[in-house]
């Protein structure tokens, strides 16, 4: 195997985090409660995860998480809001890479991963609540509002181009 087919995956990781992070600039409405929603740029990671597998996915992830965190332009309230909600949040996003051969299956999971730890981190680090059932509770209705709409998106054009690119493989 020669050096050039070894790089390429990380190299088109690395690309496809850049674009979930430009992606991610770019907002179709804000929630009332907070949060956004884009144009599928969570999607980006998982794509980098399925065609690349999942170490190649998660690495993007990471790097989309770091990229994320900078271009938010957000305050750190401590070093467990930032683990969750860029750089846990943003690599599990990369374990779509497990499911390859059912792509669909991948996103939801990766992006179930990603969900667990938004939910995780306002549960953890930003309830009034204390930790209770309505923490919990506040934390899911919160996340979910934004990111619900945002992984439908994200799966809508996703379907499109994976069309695209399985038609182009067949024929090249």
């Amino acid at each position: 195997m020669s050096n050039s087919h070894s790089i390429r995956p990380w190299i088109e990781g690395a690309l496809l985090a850049s674009l979930a992070a430009v992606l991610s600039t770019i907002v179709v409405f804000r929630m009332p409660l907070g949060g956004s929603v884009t144009p599928g740029a969570s999607v980006a990671i998982c794509v980098a995860g399925l065609r690349n597998g999942p170490r190649i996915g998660c690495f993007a992830g990471l790097g989309y998480g770091i990229l994320n965190f900078l271009l938010s332009g957000a305050t750190v309230l401590g070093a467990g809001p930032f683990v969750f909600d860029y750089l846990l949040a943003g690599t599990l996003l990369g374990i779509a890479g497990f499911w390859s051969s059912r792509p669909l299956l991948g996103i939801l999971m990766g992006q179930l991963g990603r969900g667990a730890c938004h939910i995780a981190s306002g549960f953890f680090f930003f309830s009034a609540e204390g930790y209770s059932l309505k923490a919990l509770q506040i934390s899911a209705a919160y996340n979910l509002s934004y990111l619900i709409p945002d992984i439908v998106i994200g799966i809508l054009l996703f379907r499109g181009f994976w069309k695209k690119e399985r038609r182009y493989k067949k024929n090249p």
